[in-house]
């Protein structure tokens, strides 16, 4: 090894898919050792509130997987529970209408209105008792953001019939 830490081939070159496969073979097997509520006290311990504050700490302590769906495939129900995210935000229908209020008032909001990941961000942090951007789909137990922000672009016609 040298100096960065990287792994130096015979010629001397750091080989970067060397080392993407040891990492990975270390990570599958020490990941694989943990227990899914042991996973779980680690990850309360460290007050994850987000998936990629998840996706940061794996890189940080490898008992941890970055695929926690494969790893606890019987037990794993979703990533609020894994994550061990109070229910402490904005029930469905109160995000609902809070998100239409917001719409009304903030045309800064709704300019994005083509990209409802956009809008959930901006709502995020304008408003703290939305869940964690990353955990929309997982919290309020939906499909698509389309099922919780609803856009209604009515404009007045002048037409007559």
């Amino acid at each position: 090894m040298n100096k960065n830490n990287k792994t130096i081939n015979n010629f001397g070159e750091y080989d970067e898919e060397l080392t993407k496969q040891l990492k990975l073979k270390t990570v599958n097997r020490i990941s694989l050792s943990i227990t899914y509520e042991k996973a779980k006290k680690v990850i309360l311990e460290k007050n994850i509130n987000s998936k990629k504050e998840y996706y940061e700490l794996c890189k940080k302590d490898n008992r941890l997987s970055e695929n926690p769906e494969e790893i606890f495939k019987s037990q794993f129900t979703n990533w609020i529970e894994y994550l061990n995210i109070k229910r402490e935000y904005y029930d469905l229908e109160t995000c609902k209408n809070k998100i239409n209020e917001y719409l009304l008032l903030n045309k800064n909001i709704k300019q994005n209105h083509l990209n409802l990941s956009i809008i959930k961000n901006k709502l995020c942090k304008e408003d703290k008792l939305f869940p964690s951007e990353d955990l929309w789909i997982d919290y309020y137990g939906v499909k698509d953001l389309r099922d919780i922000i609803i856009i209604n672009n009515k404009k007045k016609s002048n037409i007559i019939f």
